[in-house]
């Protein structure tokens, strides 16, 4: 254990940071120990934020003893070697579905048991970077409507269902009036990206709300804002601003939301809970952050001036994360805590993804 919270952060290592942000905590516990008998399925279990997610969950399945059952983690396995090396130690517990799911038809599914009784659905995709225009919008059509569709298709009857969602196409918010957990998507029209996020949702709907069936599956969808795990996430890059002497302009970003990805992988299962029928939505938003705060604070530790450039906005990107609060408790790393923590990340020359996330970008 290298250390107990981001408080106390002593390591720059990826192993380390990966074993903080798949550690359960006492509420992950119960409520797995609750749910023993429940198969659960993972879809997108490898990616960069899933992959802490999935080891959560089986490490959570190991400390309660809940071992009678199997978790089927479901994606394309592209980096075998890592994933085989980093949760080896689970071998037993989980079943691999190597499956692409952008190519994905019905009968790839067939392995994959349509009566689990806990889903949670994480596949996802970047922002564009060196797709062509034509690409880029088949990507957003397949993971807007295509593979939800046949993936909520499959699960229709007697599961639960976590849906990780975006809230990039929320309309810009001010500081004290955040956009709420019912607020509508409003993606502008040119961005096709936006766009897919509110698909994923109307698809979420159209196949679990309203139908004959009997048992129809229950769904939470939880609007994710910005996630750190201090490799990516949106407080390296005003901080690396301050450290190479550049100008930070707070026109383009004043205020966002940022979470932890441990506290962003608790929220997530612990969401389980919320699932209806209507479909339930939640903000999974975290703290809020004033850009100036963060510069300022890594400008005392590198000994160095902040540099602005000009007029803070009056609106910006911001979802209303207190519902889930009050529901679930509150996080586990604070505000402090996870700057902080970014700092002697890459004081220590921690690893850095080094990608563009959009962040307090409207979609």
């Amino acid at each position: 254990m290298a250390w107990t919270n981001l408080s106390e952060i002593n390591s720059v290592s990826i192993d380390d940071l990966n074993e903080y942000n798949s550690r359960p905590d006492e509420r992950v516990l119960k409520l797995v120990s609750a749910r023993a008998s429940d198969d659960i399925v993972i879809y997108g279990a490898t990616g960069k934020w899933m992959s802490d997610l999935s080891e959560m969950v089986l490490r959570a399945i190991v400390e309660t003893g809940t071992t009678g059952r199997k978790v089927h983690l479901v994606s394309r396995f592209r980096g075998d070697a890592r994933f085989d090396d980093r949760f080896a130690k689970y071998k037993n517990l989980f079943v691999k579905h190597r499956i692409d799911l952008l190519h994905v038809r019905e009968a790839d599914l067939v392995g994959v048991p349509s009566d689990a009784s806990w889903v949670v659905y994480g596949a996802g995709y970047k922002f564009r970077t060196t797709e062509t225009e034509e690409e880029y919008a088949r990507l957003c059509t397949f993971y807007g409507k295509i593979i939800p569709a046949a993936v909520f298709t499959h699960h229709q009857q007697g599961a639960d269902i976590v849906v990780i969602g975006s809230g990039n196409g929320l309309a810009p918010t001010p500081v004290h009036n955040q956009a709420k957990d019912d607020a509508p998507l409003v993606p502008e029209n040119r961005n096709i990206y936006g766009r897919s996020i509110r698909d994923k949702e109307e698809v979420v709907k159209a196949i679990l709300e309203g139908r004959s069936l009997s048992d129809l599956s229950r769904a939470v969808i939880l609007r994710g804002m910005y996630m750190t795990n201090l490799t990516y996430g949106g407080l390296e890059k005003p901080m690396l601003a301050v450290m190479n002497n550049k100008e930070i302009d707070i026109g383009e970003l004043t205020g966002f939301n940022i979470i932890s990805h441990r506290d962003a992988n608790i929220y997530a299962i612990l969401a389980l809970q919320s699932a209806s029928n209507p479909v339930t939505t939640l903000n999974l938003s975290g703290h809020t952050v004033d850009i100036r705060d963060v510069a300022g604070a890594a400008g005392k530790v590198f000994g160095k001036a902040v540099n602005y450039k000009g007029t803070p906005n009056t609106l910006h990107l911001l979802a209303d994360g207190s519902k889930i609060g009050r529901l679930y408790g509150p996080q586990v790393d604070s505000l402090p805590d996870l700057v902080n923590a970014q700092i002697f990340w890459i004081k220590g020359g921690g690893y850095s993804i080094g990608l563009d996330h959009r962040v307090g970008k409207s979609m």
